[in-house]
């Protein structure tokens, strides 16, 4: 009993640095400047496009326009085209080279 009692502050400790250890090895790389920008911009242009397009949104299951149809109004065209202009222009300004390939990858779809 005595030798259990000995033996279990040392079980705790060696779990513990053990966890810490595993949590150490798997812990992803902290995001690049560049990497947060693009991460931003998809996710902004990707909600524009929703918004715009309520039939696209319940295609790709977001009921948010369920009861709505897009205006295909020659301004609301212009708007939505220069605000994806607005999109690729920041784009540009994201330095492709300091993103890990799949980001790189996904700079060039956008």
């Amino acid at each position: 009993m005595y030798r259990m009692q000995r033996l279990f502050p040392v079980a705790v400790t060696f779990v513990y640095l053990l966890t810490l250890a595993a949590n150490a090895a798997f812990a992803q790389p902290a995001k690049s400047d560049a990497a947060s920008a693009l991460d931003a911009l998809i996710e902004e242009a990707w909600q524009f496009e929703l918004d715009e397009s309520p039939s696209f949104a319940m295609h790709v299951g977001d009921p948010r326009g369920a009861d709505q149809l897009g205006s295909e109004k020659l301004a609301d065209i212009e708007r939505r085209n220069d605000r994806r202009q607005q999109f690729l222009d920041r784009l540009q300004k994201i330095d492709r080279a300091s993103l890990a390939r799949p980001n790189q990858i996904n700079y060039d779809i956008f």
